[in-house]
């Protein structure tokens, strides 16, 4: 389950004063409006005196505002417990925007102490009051049994009352629900159709996920043209697998032209978010120097960090170090080093392949 921003509720909240303002603008001003209206300006301080007299007396949104002033400290002392005790007073009374805050809260762990059970409890009062994203992450709870009896029915049913709101998420958990066959039989097609209305609404895993299905022909017709296009969409958007299955595409000439070049682009992105396939497969092309500059010590150093993951990775190390010198095998060593540092992968590999390599 992810928590809620405090910027999407304050983005919900802005959106609901805009429609509370169209619609009293013909009827006059009240105390509840003038709460409403400084905290919108953001003069905080007006919006604290307006809104604490109303608190007092009930008005739910009055009191959820006056959470938000005490939790983000601005015109007032910060008072995250104060905070708390207002959200509550509001969730208690049915506020959406309270309700949803309190369970994300309890969620998060951030504000109080992380409690799956009332996590659990504030997302079932959010998701009968129709909110989307409580009601996906009441799904992923029955779904992973956190918080609450694992229940994979359950599970479906909180998902697609939201996936049929237009939550993306909510879409892309019910195409896995459908490929894993859990609280629905399992039907490939319909898990592809659901990954078909996420990608659609830029569901970066959707796309993803697509992928796959194309290029393995499961749920849909095998078709190495469309695999691409859904990896490309995916790796534009920065997945790093999507980026690496791009590479690999490229480099055998499926679905696309062959391309050692192009094929190098895209799993060199890969190899920068650590994705080790792509880095075994860097290795690869510099060992036969294709689509990259021939070394064996680039091949040993690159073989070497996706050697925990692969097989095939330990073992071209293991032919790379039979015919290297001791010279050889500390500059692989050397680089190794620079190419692990945070943030050097590329600056790391582009320097050597310019200093030994007369790449330019």
């Amino acid at each position: 389950m992810r928590p809620l921003a405090s910027s999407i509720t304050r983005k919900i909240l802005t959106t609901l004063i805009a429609v509370y303002i169209t619609v009293c603008a013909q009827t006059g001003w009240s105390a509840s409006d003038e709460c409403i209206l400084e905290y919108d300006k953001t003069k905080l301080i007006g919006a604290l005196k307006a809104c604490e007299s109303l608190a007092i007396q009930g008005n739910a949104r009055a009191q959820f505002i006056l959470g938000q002033i005490y939790a983000n400290g601005n015109g007032v002392p910060q008072d995250t417990n104060g905070a708390v005790v207002w959200w509550i007073k509001s969730a208690e009374q049915g506020y959406p925007d309270a309700v949803l805050t309190i369970a994300s809260m309890y969620n998060s762990g951030k504000i109080v102490p992380h409690d799956d059970t009332q996590a659990v409890r504030w997302y079932h009062k959010a998701a009968d009051l129709g909110d989307i994203v409580a009601q996906n992450a009441l799904g992923m709870a029955y779904y992973k049994g956190q918080g609450i009896s694992q229940d994979y029915k359950e599970a479906v049913t909180y998902f697609l009352k939201a996936a049929e709101q237009g939550m993306p998420q909510s879409m892309f958990n019910l195409g896995i629900a459908y490929l894993n066959g859990h609280g629905v039989p399992g039907d490939a097609k319909e898990a592809a159709a659901w990954f078909l209305k996420a990608a659609g609404l830029n569901m970066v895993s959707a796309q993803a996920n697509l992928g796959i299905m194309y290029f393995t022909g499961k749920g849909v017709p095998k078709d190495y043209k469309a695999a691409a296009e859904w990896f490309r969409k995916a790796a534009d958007h920065g997945d790093a697998s999507s980026q690496n299955s791009l590479g690999f595409l490229y480099f055998n000439g499926l679905g696309v032209p062959q391309n050692n070049k192009e094929a190098a682009i895209w799993l060199r992105k890969a190899a920068d978010q650590g994705f080790a396939q792509s880095r075994f497969y860097l290795g690869v092309m510099y060992e036969t120097g294709q689509g990259a500059p021939k070394s064996t010590i680039v091949a040993y150093a690159l073989s070497g960090l996706a050697a925990d993951r692969m097989p095939e990775a330990r073992k071209l190390r293991k032919s790379l170090l039979a015919k290297m010198s001791k010279t050889e095998v500390k500059k692989a060593q050397l680089l190794s080093t620079e190419l692990t540092k945070s943030g050097n992968f590329l600056k790391a590999l582009d320097a050597h392949d310019r200093k030994y390599l007369g790449k330019p």
